[in-house]
């Protein structure tokens, strides 16, 4: 986490079933990663989504539509973007 928060990269936080929906809607191959629980987090949390792959304006389409919860700026800063 540390060395996240100091790498001057943003991070943005979504609804993964949103997300989903709104790519499988587009035509876009959706992957939903569940954890295997070998270290602290539970047997089948669904840790992962993956998305693609798609072409520009497929990727455009999905930005518009998706809604972004939180956004996690460098040094630790957060943004709630929706309540």
């Amino acid at each position: 986490m540390y060395m996240w928060s100091h790498s001057h990269v943003t991070a943005l936080c979504m609804r993964r079933d949103e997300v989903a929906q709104s790519a499988r809607k587009l035509g876009l191959s959706v992957y939903i990663v569940s954890d295997a629980g070998r270290t602290q987090i539970a047997a089948g949390s669904r840790t992962v989504l993956s998305v693609g792959p798609g072409t520009v304006q497929h990727w455009q389409r999905l930005v518009e539509e998706i809604v972004m919860v939180y956004a996690f700026f460098p040094q630790g800063k957060l943004k709630t973007l929706i309540k």
